[in-house]
């Protein structure tokens, strides 16, 4: 796994060039954007797309967080924003060809023991959910992430969707058991209304969960369905 770049490009480029045959997998970390960014999905189609392109390996987000960040500890981190920023960020990913990426971190932890408090004295406090002496008491983010991986199981196939309101992301994923699901995030603060056209089914009832402040759970529980979309 390589190359590890951040915000160089010419540091991935390099590892394209130099590393492609003993290289299996492109990880690369993302801590640029975030929710409040005019056109925050170009910006993040635009970082995985022009290394998705320099390679026909896959490529995958060893490490995102948002640009609200301290090295130990995110600033939005209990926002709803947060939780959008994430399905934001996850539809683009795999809209400009990345295959993954994790969230960093899975849960606060104490990534080393210091007296520092610009380190937040060693509690890396950047997790979905809080630490032991919070109750593990999860964030919004948590249920979008939780969305997130449910229904973009390992081995889908990824179809762009285009069109639409310009404050609303999608994606299209066929499973390898012939499912499909769709992924859409609205980054406006308006409701939308929206009609999908797939030419490979004509009529469908799917179930709708959806991320919203008004809707989150206050524990970990998932994110009820609310009826169906057709």
């Amino acid at each position: 796994v390589g190359s590890s770049d951040s915000d160089s490009l010419e540091w991935f480029s390099n590892a394209a060039k130099r590393l492609d045959s003993i290289v299996d997998t492109y990880d690369s970390h993302m801590y640029l954007y975030d929710a409040s960014v005019v056109d925050v999905g170009r910006a993040i189609r635009a970082f995985v797309g022009s290394r998705a392109a320099m390679t026909a390996k896959p490529v995958f987000l060893g490490e995102f967080g948002t640009a609200h960040t301290q090295s130990y500890h995110q600033l939005d981190r209990d926002t709803y924003d947060r939780g959008l920023f994430v399905a934001v960020h996850a539809i683009n990913n795999l809209k400009a060809g990345g295959t993954g990426g994790c969230h960093w971190t899975l849960h606060d932890m104490y990534y080393q023991k210091n007296a520092w408090p610009e380190h937040n004295f060693g509690m890396m406090a950047t997790g979905l959910w809080a630490y032991k002496d919070k109750g593990w008491a999860v964030r919004p983010d948590y249920h979008s992430y939780a969305l997130v991986t449910r229904y973009a199981e390992p081995g889908s196939r990824v179809y762009d969707v285009a069109g639409g309101s310009p404050q609303v992301d999608a994606v299209a994923l066929l499973t390898p058991k012939g499912k499909w699901a769709y992924l859409l995030a609205n980054r406006g603060r308006a409701d939308e209304q929206y009609v999908l056209s797939n030419m490979h089914h004509k009529a469908a009832h799917f179930d709708r969960r959806v991320f919203s402040a008004a809707t989150l759970p206050a524990d970990d529980s998932a994110v009820p369905t609310s009826g169906t979309s057709q």
